[in-house]
């Protein structure tokens, strides 16, 4: 779907495979199923970010739904905890199980299961956003072109 064609494809497959095999270590949870909780530095990230899935459901079309309060949350902080790497890390760990659980369903649905991400902006302000956030933000972005093309279904922003 998002190459056009297997030929197309095979170099980003390739390296997923390559990527997956070299971080395995960190990795591994989600390969297993494990929730958020497995996350690496989910006790520091938790601590600043108000992010997760919404409660274990699904929308009616059965995507997952996934949460995240930026205007609550302390982005700064947590780029300061955890440097660009480890937010990208986090967040490419949470794309993982993401991405597990959606194979499941689509498996068990017969039908395309991806993400859905709602992004409550109340209280935010550009003045508390890190630019390093967003660098972070951005090497996840482009991890996720190749490990989990056709993941994210949209992302919605609202109370702005």
């Amino acid at each position: 779907l998002s190459f056009g064609t297997p030929q197309l494809a095979k170099p980003a497959l390739q390296e997923a495979v390559a990527f997956r095999r070299d971080n395995s270590s960190w990795l591994q949870p989600a390969f297993d199923g494990a929730g958020l909780e497995s996350a690496p530095q989910r006790e520091v990230f938790k601590d600043f970010v108000a992010v997760g899935r919404h409660a274990e459901k699904f929308t009616k079309d059965g995507d997952i739904v996934h949460l995240v309060r930026s205007g609550i949350s302390d982005l700064k902080g947590a780029i300061g905890a955890l440097h660009i790497e480890g937010v990208r890390d986090y967040i490419t760990y949470v794309n993982e199980m993401y991405y597990r659980v959606c194979d499941k369903e689509t498996r068990a649905r017969g039908r395309l299961v991806k993400v859905v991400g709602i992004n409550d902006l109340t209280k935010f302000s550009l003045g508390r956003f890190d630019i390093r956030f967003g660098k972070a933000l951005g090497a996840s972005s482009r991890r996720g072109e190749f490990l989990f093309p056709q993941l994210i279904f949209k992302t919605v922003m609202f109370n702005p």
